[in-house]
């Protein structure tokens, strides 16, 4: 600080300019540094966005999760805590929707919801009514028709860094609750509104990472075995499995819950052979690869 003060004390020797002339030239170079320091901040946070996105075969569509790392839970739930750093050592490709019924009909040839009281049937409904076992052979058998990209399940620690999409707020998009409803079926614009079943995907806004449905509409099965706590996670953004455990996480919330199960740290654990109209899930992608 004090060489820089000192030079412009030498620079106003030198070049002859008046107190007042110098503090307009400060003003003028402080208010241009902000402007570039404001331009450059914008880019940076824009050059971490997905990329193109990618369709498969199935017409799943898959963006990029750059690379990052952020502070995952949250200290004021105990299922929630510790609240540690996870740190993302590679990117991966996430489905930008909750799987379809369509897609899930085109890899596995069923409709286990079909009948389904509540359940709205259509190519662009979720495929929901799918136990854990269900996501885990869908998967198998899409590896087997298109091989090479690894697709798989989420870790929950994958799911919240993508709902938060930048975000430290309570939700993906922030901290108000009352913007919810732009983002999200539940609750109090669904179940409680005579429509208590599971939405077309993507009709709400996307979170800044091109993510649909992150929060609400309906859960979504993650790979790891549920614990009541973060003691002992990885902080690498693996999942936690735990052969001796049948109960796994799920995500986000539904069409039937309370705002409260939307937040981008909330948790709940189910058994692996639970199902229910409001439960579904999306498939990562772990290597783009060649299409």
């Amino acid at each position: 600080m004090d060489s820089i003060a000192s030079s412009a004390r030498r620079g106003n020797v030198r070049f002859g300019m008046s107190e007042g002339t110098l503090k307009q030239v400060r003003w003028f170079v402080c208010a241009a540094l902000t402007l570039w320091v404001a331009a450059v901040g914008w880019s940076c946070s824009a050059r971490t966005k997905s990329s193109t996105p990618i369709i498969n075969r199935y017409g799943m569509k898959f963006v990029e999760i750059p690379l990052g790392s952020y502070w995952m839970g949250n200290l004021d739930k105990p299922d929630e805590r510790p609240v540690h750093r996870v740190t993302f050592a590679s990117s991966l490709w996430l489905q930008t929707m909750e799987l379809t019924q369509a897609q899930w009909k085109a890899v596995m040839g069923t409709h286990p919801w079909s009948g389904v009281t509540n359940m709205h049937e259509g190519d662009d409904y979720p495929a929901s009514m799918m136990t854990w076992p269900d996501a885990q052979q869908f998967i198998k058998k899409l590896n087997e028709l298109d091989p090479g990209h690894g697709y798989r399940l989420p870790s929950e620690a994958e799911w919240e860094y993508a709902c938060r999409a930048g975000s430290t707020g309570t939700y993906g998009f922030g901290n108000d609750r009352n913007q919810l409803r732009d983002y999200a079926w539940f609750d109090a614009n669904a179940s409680k509104v005579g429509e208590s079943y599971a939405h077309l995907v993507g009709q709400k806004k996307p979170n800044a990472w091109g993510l649909f449905d992150m929060h609400g509409n309906v859960w979504e099965w993650c790979q790891d075995s549920y614990q009541d706590s973060y003691q002992g996670a990885p902080t690498n953004g693996a999942a936690r499995v735990m052969p001796d455990k049948d109960s796994h996480v799920y995500r986000g919330g539904s069409f039937r819950n309370a705002e409260r199960f939307a937040r981008t740290s909330a948790r709940a654990g189910l058994d692996e052979g639970d199902y229910n109209d409001n439960i579904g899930f999306r498939v990562v992608m772990q290597s783009a690869g060649a299409r």
